[in-house]
C-alpha cells in the first residue's frame, strides 16, 4: 500500500508541470479520479483559491470542463480548478432515482481538498464548489453537510432533494448563487419528484442567512435577441455576516449551462446573455471563510465608487458622467429614484433611520452599495 501511495504521489508531482493533470486515488475501497487545472499564472509561493466544478448525472469531469469553459476564467483570475469524477458518473445526492450513487462523495471531496492542498498552495479560506444538475445538487449538499468551510457555492440547474432540504444544518456561514432556467425539463424550476423548487432552495438560504424577505429584481441586458431567453438577477441582500444569496433566473432557459458553446451539454434553450462560469467566479471572488465581504456584489466591480462624508452625506463617483440611482429599503421597496450627473454629493437626511441599498446603473453597468441613515 505504501508503495502505491508513493507511486501515485510521484506521478502527481511529475504531472504537476502541466496545466491539466489527470489523477486519482482509492477512497473507501473505490478507485476515484479527478482532473486538476493549473493556470499558467500560478506561483507556488502564493496561496490561490480552489474551485470545484462538479459534473451532471452521466457526465464526467472532462465533459463539464468542456461545457463550462471554466479554465479560461481560471487563466485570467488565477485559481486552481478541480473536476472530480462521480463514481460511475453519478453523485450521491440522496436522490432516489435509478443509477444514483451510494458512494461517500462528501468524504471523497473532503479528501480531495487535502490531496490538492498537499501539492499546491491553496488558500484554505477560499474554497468554493459549483456544479451542473446533479453537480449543483452536490454543491448544495456540501454546503449543508460538509465539515469543511466552503466560502460560497453555486448551482446551475440543480436544487436539493427533499431529504437534504429537511436535514440541512450547515457548519459555516456561506453565500449561495442559484442559476436556473424556468423551462428546465429535467430539474424543474418549480420542483417535484422529490426535489425542491429553485425558489424554495433560495428561500432556505435566504432564511438561513437572515436576508431581506423580498428580492431586488434587476433585468440583465438582453444582449442576444436570438436565444429566446432573458435573465433576471434576484438579489436578497443585505444578509447577516455580509453573506449573499442571489438567483440568476433564466426566463425560458432550459437544462443548460448559460453561455456554453457546447450543444451536447444539456437539453433545451441555451441562454447567451450571460456566461455562467464568469458569473459564478464574479460571485465567488468576494467571499472568504475568515473575513466578511465588503459591500454588495456588483456586476461591474469598481465602475462606480461611493465615499462616505460627514453625517449622512456620500460622494458618488463613476466612470460615466450620468447615472440612474435607485434606493431600496431592507424589505426590497424602492424609496427613491433619480437620474444624476456624476460626481454627485448624496444626502439621505430625509430617509428614516436604518440600512438601505443604493443601486447605481449606467448602460450595461451596475453596482450596489450599502448605506446607513444615522
Amino acid at each position: 500500500m505504501l508503495k502505491k501511495i508513493l507511486l501515485a504521489l510521484f506521478l502527481f508531482l511529475q504531472a504537476s508541470a502541466f496545466a491539466q493533470i489527470n489523477a486519482g486515488f482509492q477512497f473507501d475501497g473505490q478507485n476515484r479520479s479527478y482532473i486538476v487545472y493549473k493556470p499558467a499564472s500560478y506561483n507556488p509561493g502564493t496561496p490561490v483559491p480552489l474551485v470545484f466544478v462538479l459534473h451532471g448525472f452521466t457526465q464526467s469531469g472532462q465533459s463539464i470542463m468542456n461545457v463550462s469553459a471554466f479554465n479560461s476564467v481560471a487563466d485570467t483570475a488565477n485559481f486552481i480548478i478541480v473536476y472530480p469524477n462521480g463514481f460511475s458518473n453519478a453523485w450521491n445526492t440522496y436522490a432516489n432515482i435509478p443509477g444514483a450513487s451510494t458512494a461517500n462523495d462528501i468524504g471523497f471531496i473532503e479528501a480531495l481538498i487535502d490531496t490538492v492542498s498537499a501539492n499546491y498552495s491553496i488558500d484554505q479560506n477560499r474554497i468554493y464548489s459549483c456544479g451542473f444538475s446533479a453537480g449543483g445538487f452536490m454543491s448544495h449538499l456540501l454546503a449543508c453537510k460538509s465539515s469543511r468551510c466552503f466560502a460560497a457555492i453555486a448551482s446551475v440547474a440543480g436544487t436539493m432533494t427533499d431529504s437534504v432540504y429537511n436535514s440541512c444544518v450547515p457548519s459555516y456561514n456561506l453565500s449561495v448563487l442559484q442559476i436556473h432556467g424556468t423551462s428546465d425539463a429535467i430539474v424543474s424550476f418549480n420542483g417535484g419528484s422529490g426535489n425542491k423548487s429553485a425558489t424554495e432552495v433560495v428561500d432556505f438560504w435566504k432564511n438561513y442567512n437572515g436576508c431581506i424577505v423580498n428580492p431586488i429584481i434587476t433585468p440583465l441586458p438582453n444582449t442576444n435577441l436570438l436565444d429566446n431567453s432573458t435573465v433576471d438577477l434576484l438579489d436578497y441582500s443585505p444578509c447577516l455576516n455580509n453573506n449573499l444569496v442571489q438567483m440568476l433566473k433564466v426566463n425560458g432557459g432550459g437544462h443548460q449551462w448559460p453561455g456554453t458553446s457546447s450543444l451536447l451539454g444539456g437539453i433545451g434553450t441555451i441562454n447567451r446573455d450571460i456566461k455562467a462560469s464568469a458569473e459564478i467566479w464574479n460571485f465567488f471572488r468576494g467571499h472568504s471563510c475568515n473575513s466578511s465581504t465588503q459591500g454588495i456584489h456588483s456586476i461591474a466591480l469598481n465602475y462606480f465608487y461611493l465615499q462616505p462624508l460627514q453625517g449622512n452625506n456620500y460622494l458618488l463617483k463613476g466612470s460615466t458622467p450620468i447615472a440612474l440611482i435607485d434606493i431600496y429599503n431592507t424589505n426590497g421597496q424602492l424609496v427613491s429614484s433619480s437620474r444624476l450627473n456624476l460626481p454627485y454629493e448624496l444626502n439621505i437626511d430625509k430617509l428614516a433611520y436604518g440600512m438601505y441599498l443604493l443601486k447605481v446603473f449606467s448602460d450595461n453597468h451596475q453596482t450596489t452599495f450599502k448605506i446607513n441613515k444615522h
